[in-house]
């Protein structure tokens, strides 16, 4: 969506000619295509007893492939007009290339994705009768790696399967001889009523193949600054190379495959003792992982490194509660902190032509309250995370549209938090996504000091322009964002990560990001030789492992049976034991934990 035109799709509203005005505020600027030219009022609401209306509202956690429901309209004679916003346009007001338009010019690892996508986007949309939205090639629009669909499509029942791999079919066509091999047999596996979880298991892994074939050079620096108000700092990121006043300040044994930010929660007591906690022990957490990773010999699938990642960010939770609590603190009084995290997965990939490719290309993406990540190349900036606010929670409750939630007093008060007491002593419910890298791009991950005046979305274009032109460094990068969050007072702590993943020939680009730092590490942490072959044009791929829309997110500890390997899930728990027992002692050792008894010096911000 363009948030400074606020254009609009407007559903059964092709009726309407170009031109006209709608309810003396919509400017109808293309076919369906609506412009509201009065964006700081609210649009009518529809009735949320309509089936259709609540099935956006509870889609809404989708954000990434659906569009969400702003307002309606009511024109006298006509049905009534549902007004939906986040649609795939551009900001000129056209819509993005549909499915068929974009597939003969893409690459076969994109193609595979998109059908990635759309399978994981079956089950969820027929649970509210709209698995037909991804049976019609016009309404699959395509911005990039991303499906984004133009509408939901609803009917009286689900559609057959079949009818999904009928359209497949359709587009297989126009692939490269082995791959078009590959997805038929998949289609036809399809027809005969294979199980879908098999079949989703099969695209990964092709998936998977085709992405591992690119090499990967992968450079991670940050930064954080109290900002030109506050005289202390709450927030805490890694690596961080650059310190407030823009000093540099470089980390020794990186883990380059991490990238984290954390803000302390203002008005909690310990904010920046709960964000420091936090990322030293998920750093102390993925060191144990990666050793496990190491000696892994077959791909583990992604609902499995979810698990991991989700098990990961509750010890953490659980570890500042346990101080919280040994304290008697509860309220405000209770430290607490968000969390952004990043972590590249290099998973060796066995084909079928009895090659072994040592990187899968995939990075796991979690947060837990309102810090951000983006993912940004030369051509779009895209926001991959939506807050844990009040709002959002009200709107996938269906309780409400968001510019309803949006405009109430208590719209971006949190509910998640690592730290915090939860309502109804629910468990903390952390959001994992699964990025495959296979084009030059920035992750950039910022606590809400830098968003929350849409610096990312206004600076974006000219920051990023000098770092794949290679004319500054990652760190100068960094400190150019700090800059701009220093700026027009803000009154917050900012932070920033900036994660700069490279897959074109080294030869195709000037050295002097990469040269910024030494040279990422060997293949077992996330680097493969550039001596592979390339295929034309490397794009970046993302998927967000979508649960049922029916059931909540799948938090159990990951189970043996799952995994490839028996003995992966035993490991894993052991060694995650063994490192919470070793955090919780280094911590206790460098003063950020009190342990009653042991006479533990205080944390200095609770003096």
């Amino acid at each position: 969506m363009n948030t400074s035109k606020c254009y609009l799709w407007a559903v059964k509203g092709s009726s309407i000619p170009v031109g006209e005005i709608v309810a003396n505020r919509y400017q109808v600027v293309g076919p369906q295509i609506w412009q509201d030219t009065q964006p700081q009022s609210l649009p009518p609401i529809p009735d949320r007893s309509d089936p259709k209306v609540l099935a956006y509202l509870h889609l809404a956690s989708y954000l990434l492939h659906l569009p969400q429901l702003y307002g309606s309209v009511e024109i006298p004679g006509h049905p009534l007009i549902l007004l939906l916003d986040r649609i795939p346009i551009t900001p000129d007001g056209t819509l993005y290339p549909s499915i068929t338009e974009a597939w003969p010019q893409t690459p076969p690892v994109r193609q595979v994705y998109w059908l990635w996508q759309l399978s994981q986007l079956w089950n969820p949309l027929n649970a509210f009768q709209a698995g037909a939205s991804l049976l019609t090639a016009d309404n699959i629009r395509v911005q990039g790696w991303r499906i984004h669909l133009r509408e939901l499509i609803f009917t009286s029942s689900p559609p057959n399967v079949a009818a999904l791999s009928r359209c497949w079919q359709t587009w297989i066509e126009g692939c490269s001889s082995d791959i078009q091999e590959r997805l038929s047999a998949l289609c036809q596996e399809i027809e005969e009523g294979k199980r879908w979880d098999t079949i989703s298991a099969s695209l990964n892994q092709m998936l998977l193949e085709l992405a591992a074939e690119l090499p990967l050079k992968i450079k991670t620096s940050g930064g954080t600054d109290a900002g030109t108000v506050r005289s202390h700092n709450e927030d805490s990121c890694y690596p961080i190379a650059v310190s407030q006043n823009g000093n540099l300040t470089p980390e020794f044994d990186r883990i380059r495959e991490l990238a984290i930010v954390c803000d302390g929660l203002d008005g909690h007591e310990g904010g920046e003792v709960a964000s420091e906690l936090a990322v030293r022990s998920v750093k102390l957490q993925v060191q144990g992982l990666l050793l496990e990773l190491a000696e892994q010999t077959e791909v583990v699938e992604p609902t499995i490194w979810i698990d991991h990642m989700t098990s990961v960010i509750r010890i953490v939770n659980n570890l500042i509660a346990t101080q919280n609590d040994m304290k008697g603190r509860s309220g405000r009084e209770r430290m607490a902190t968000t969390l952004v995290m990043a972590l590249q997965i290099a998973q060796t990939v066995k084909t079928d032509f009895g090659l072994d490719f040592p990187n899968a290309h995939e990075l796991y993406l979690a947060h837990v309250g309102d810090s951000r990540a983006y993912w940004i190349t030369p051509d779009y900036c895209q926001l991959l995370t939506q807050d844990d606010d009040f709002a959002h929670w009200q709107v996938t409750k269906g309780e409400c549209c968001h510019r309803q939630a949006a405009a109430q007093d208590n719209a971006m008060q949190l509910i998640q938090a690592l730290g915090v007491q939860h309502a109804d002593n629910h468990e903390l419910v952390p959001h994992v996504q699964r990025l495959i890298i296979e084009e030059d791009g920035l992750l950039l991950l910022c606590s809400d000091g830098l968003s929350d005046r849409h610096t990312i979305e206004q600076y974006w274009q000219q920051e990023i322009h000098p770092i794949f032109a290679g004319q500054i460094t990652l760190e100068k990068a960094v400190n150019r964002w700090l800059e701009l969050g220093r700026s027009d007072q803000n009154p917050d702590n900012v932070s920033v990560v900036l994660m700069y993943c490279q897959v074109s020939p080294q030869e195709e680009r000037e050295p002097s990001v990469l040269q910024s730092g030494t040279e990422p590490k060997s293949l077992s942490t996330g680097t493969i030789n550039a001596e592979l072959s390339l295929p034309e044009s490397p794009e970046f791929v993302f998927q967000q492992v979508i649960p049922e829309p029916e059931a909540e997110p799948a938090l159990a500890a990951p189970q043996p049976e799952k995994h490839p390997s028996k003995r992966v899930g035993a490991i894993v728990w052991g060694l995650l034991l063994l490192l919470l027992l070793g955090a919780g002692f280094g911590l206790w050792y460098s003063g950020l934990i009190e342990i009653p008894g042991l006479n533990a010096p205080q944390p200095r911000q609770e003096d």
